[in-house]
Parts: structure tokens; sequence; C-alpha cells
């Protein structure tokens, strides 16, 4: 059973590193993961915008497959 990803404003999320989203192989050492981020605004249609938490410049639109929950 897949679950769906959802997360609301205000919700801090992981973004997948850019070379794990371009299926490119990295160092073995590599961060798989960057953030944490804020999500600023959900869309209905499972894009979200993201800023790092002391900023407010958002970032390009993130599909969901690419986020995952950050607990400190």
């Amino acid at each position: 059973m897949v679950r769906p990803r959802q997360f609301a404003e205000g919700d801090l999320v992981l973004k997948a590193a850019p070379h794990v989203m371009r299926g490119k192989s990295a160092s073995k050492f590599a961060a798989k993961w960057e953030g944490p981020f804020v999500v600023k605004e959900a869309n209905e249609n499972g894009y979200y915008r993201l800023s790092e938490s002391d900023s407010d410049i958002l970032l390009a639109p993130v599909n969901a497959k690419w986020l995952k929950a950050y607990h400190p």
C-alpha cells in the first residue's frame, strides 16, 4: 500500500539532492537529502514551494515524491 505524501504550509521537509532527482550516481559519501526546508505553498496537484528556514526566498516548485518529512 502506498501512502500519499501530503504536507501542510509550515511543515519542515527534506528535499532530495539534485543528483538523486536526475538519477545520476555520486560519491558514496554524498548527501542524498538537503534541508530542512519550510513548506510555504501547498498545491492540490502535489507540488510544493519551499523556502529555507531562515529566509523568505521561495525555491522552484518541487513534486511531493522528492520530499520527506523532517523530524528534529
